[in-house]
């Protein structure tokens, strides 16, 4: 049996579109995060990104999206469950990053399901 675990994801708002919090990239994804609904990654990137803690996910909100995007009320902090990913690397078509170059308290998902 799968197990999820509880952690936390940042999204645009009101849109609930990812945000992309790495230390090497810096964007607003394309995967939009519905309320209880199972996301996987999109086709050619993977696995998916969340904070195991509400501190760090905060710490990334605050010191790369704000300055970078616009102010606090553009982002919201969302509790989700994920599936647990055993990959240690992120992918997109452009790129490949080690799970140590990440922001910190970034786990890697196969999926996510926000749970606000």
């Amino acid at each position: 049996m799968d197990q999820w675990l509880v952690g936390f994801k940042v999204l645009s708002y009101p849109e609930r579109v990812s945000c992309v919090v790495c230390n090497w990239r810096r964007s607003i994804g394309s995967i939009r995060y519905p309320v209880k609904a199972r996301v996987k990654p999109l086709p050619s990137c993977g696995p998916l990104c969340v904070f195991t803690n509400l501190e760090d996910a905060q710490s990334a909100m605050r010191t790369i999206l704000i300055p970078s995007y616009g102010n606090i009320s553009d982002f919201i902090i969302v509790r989700c469950k994920y599936l647990p990913s055993t990959r240690i690397y992120v992918w997109t078509p452009t790129d490949v990053r080690n799970l140590n170059r990440l922001f910190k308290g970034t786990a890697l998902a196969e999926k996510v399901m926000c749970l606000e």
